[in-house]
């Protein structure tokens, strides 16, 4: 008997989904969520949310915006951020892509740059969640960072559905 409820036990821990929470971007009036990794670190703000980990080896700010604001929220909050974080970005490592997941237009913008620190990896991308706005992707992470969290950023990534109509 005792073999039989260490095997159940056994059986529905293995059973359970990698614990995460699913935080509404912005928490007022969310036009979208993402699904977030309990070992990752989340700070809720009025726009989004900003989730790191490990002594902020990557950082992702995930930002609502509407189209007519994308290019003052990217140059207030994207490119704001980075220039106050101290990175360059090297231009002639610009990398485009874009693509479609959960029914949603991505386009990411990424880059090579350096911080205070030594070498980074950059992105900037925008998820349309509807025609009048979506969400914007701000990432940054040490090299070694990006491709130790680049599965969990991405699943992140792809866990976002849009709220409402």
């Amino acid at each position: 008997m005792r073999k039989l409820i260490c095997a159940a036990v056994l059986m529905a821990i293995v059973a359970l989904p990698a614990l995460a929470k699913t935080h509404q971007i912005p928490r007022q009036a969310p036009v979208a969520s993402i699904v977030v990794p309990d070992e990752w670190k989340v700070i809720e703000t009025a726009t989004g949310v900003e989730i790191s980990i490990g002594d902020d080896e990557a950082y992702l700010v995930v930002e609502a915006t509407k189209a007519t604001d994308m290019a003052r929220q990217l140059n207030e909050s994207a490119l704001g951020f980075l220039q106050r974080a101290g990175v360059t970005i090297d231009p002639a490592t610009k990398k485009q892509r874009q693509t479609k997941f959960n029914n949603l237009e991505f386009l990411d913008l990424s880059w090579n740059g350096k911080d205070r620190n030594g070498d980074v990896v950059v992105h900037l991308a925008f998820l349309a969640v509807s025609a009048k706005g979506g969400l914007l992707f701000t990432y940054l992470a040490t090299p070694a960072a990006d491709k130790k969290y680049d599965p969990a950023t991405t699943q992140m990534v792809k866990s976002v559905k849009k709220v409402g109509k």
